[in-house]
C-alpha cells in the first residue's frame, strides 16, 4: 500500500502544487508510510532539490515509470494542467483519490477534495457531489521546517530587513517591479530579493540577491517586512507573524488576496494588470517601510493559529481509508 503524490512545478504554474502536497506527504512519511512522488520539477532547481531531500520512497518524473501492483494505493493530486480524462488519475485505478482544488482546478473525480484557503466556487463533477469536501484556512499546508523553527527576527544596524519574493518561480517578475520602486527611493533598509535572475547592474548596498530555496527559508525568519504575491507562500509569512504587503499576481490568488486584506492579515500593494505589467502602489510600499516597526498597524480579525490545524484531520482520514 502506497501513497502517491502527483504534482508538477513549472515556471508558468509555480511551485504551489508541489509544496501543498509535499507537506501532507511529509506527515505520512513521518508515520512510516511509503510515499512516491510523480511529477516534473526540472524547471525549478530549488524545488527539485527540495523533493530529492524530503524522503520519498520513490521519485518519478513520469506516470509511465510507475508500476502499480494493486488497487490499494491512494493518489494525492494537485494540478491545473493534467487532463481530467487522463487514464492515470481515474478512480478505477485507485483505492482513494484526494484532490487539492481551487477555482482553477479541472473537474477531477475524487472521493476527497481539499480546498486549502478561505473560499472557492469550485464544484465536484457529476457523480462526485457526495465526496468529502474540506475547505478553509485550517487546511492550508505549512512547511514543518518553518513551523518548528519559528523565531524572532534579528534586525541589522537598526534598519528594517525586507524580504521580497514572487513565489516559487515569479513568472510575472514581481520582484523586479518592487526592486524598481525601492531603488528609486531614498529610504534606508536592508532588502533580500529572492527571484529568477533578472538583469540588474547596481552597487546599491541596500540590496542583496539570492536564489530560491533553503536560503529563502532561512531568511524568512530574519525578516521584519515581506513583499510577496498572494500565493501559497503568503500564508507562511502570515503564520510567522510577518508584516506582509501582497500583490495580486493571478486570478486564482484572488480569494487569498481579498481575504488577507479584508481580515487585516496583510496590506495591499497592487496587482498584475491585463496589460501584463505590475500596477504597484509606491506610496503604500514606502509607507510600510517608513513604519516598519509599527506592528500594531495590522490587527488580524481571524485567529492565525487556525492555519494548518486541519492537516491532522486529513492525515487521519487518509490512514483510516488506506
Amino acid at each position: 500500500m502506497t501513497f502517491v503524490i502527483r504534482a508538477d512545478a513549472t515556471i508558468s504554474s509555480g511551485a504551489g502544487h508541489v509544496m501543498r502536497t509535499s507537506v501532507l506527504a511529509q506527515e505520512l512519511m513521518k508515520l512510516g508510510y511509503p510515499v512516491t512522488f510523480i511529477g516534473d520539477v526540472e524547471q525549478i532547481p530549488w524545488v527539485r532539490e527540495y523533493i530529492r531531500n524530503l524522503g520519498f520512497t520513490k521519485i518519478l518524473r513520469s506516470v509511465s515509470e510507475y508500476i502499480q501492483q494493486n488497487l490499494s494505493d491512494t493518489l494525492i493530486l494537485d494540478s491545473y494542467t493534467i487532463n481530467e480524462n487522463d487514464v492515470f488519475i481515474q478512480p478505477n485505478r485507485w483505492k482513494n483519490i484526494l484532490s487539492f482544488i481551487d477555482d482553477a482546478t479541472p473537474s477531477y473525480k475524487a472521493n476527497m477534495y481539499v480546498h486549502a484557503g478561505p473560499q472557492t466556487n469550485w464544484k465536484p463533477p457529476v457523480g462526485f457531489q457526495k465526496s468529502d469536501f474540506f475547505s478553509g484556512i485550517e487546511y492550508i499546508q505549512l512547511r514543518e521546517s518553518l513551523v518548528v523553527n519559528k523565531r524572532t527576527p534579528r534586525t541589522r544596524n537598526g534598519l528594517p530587513m525586507i524580504l521580497i519574493s514572487g513565489g516559487g518561480s515569479d513568472p510575472n517578475n514581481f520582484c523586479k517591479a518592487v526592486y524598481e520602486i525601492l531603488n528609486k527611493s531614498q529610504l534606508e533598509f536592508n532588502a533580500l530579493i529572492f527571484a529568477n535572475p533578472f538583469n540588474i547592474r547596481s552597487d546599491d548596498r541596500r540590496f542583496t540577491f539570492g536564489e530560491m530555496g533553503i536560503a529563502l527559508e532561512e531568511n524568512i525568519q530574519n525578516s521584519d517586512l515581506v513583499f510577496s504575491t498572494a500565493g501559497t507562500s503568503s500564508w507562511e509569512y502570515i503564520f510567522l507573524g510577518k508584516k506582509l504587503g501582497i500583490g495580486l499576481g493571478y486570478e486564482n490568488q484572488r480569494a487569498n488576496y481579498e481575504f488577507q486584506i479584508q481580515n487585516r492579515l496583510a496590506f495591499d500593494i497592487g496587482n498584475f494588470t491585463s496589460a501584463h505589467r505590475w500596477n504597484l502602489i509606491d506610496s503604500k510600499i514606502h509607507h510600510q517601510i517608513e513604519n516598519w516597526a509599527a506592528h500594531e498597524s495590522i490587527h488580524p480579525l481571524v485567529d492565525i493559529k487556525e492555519l494548518a490545524s486541519g492537516n491532522q484531520t486529513l492525515v487521519k482520514l487518509l490512514i483510516s481509508r488506506h
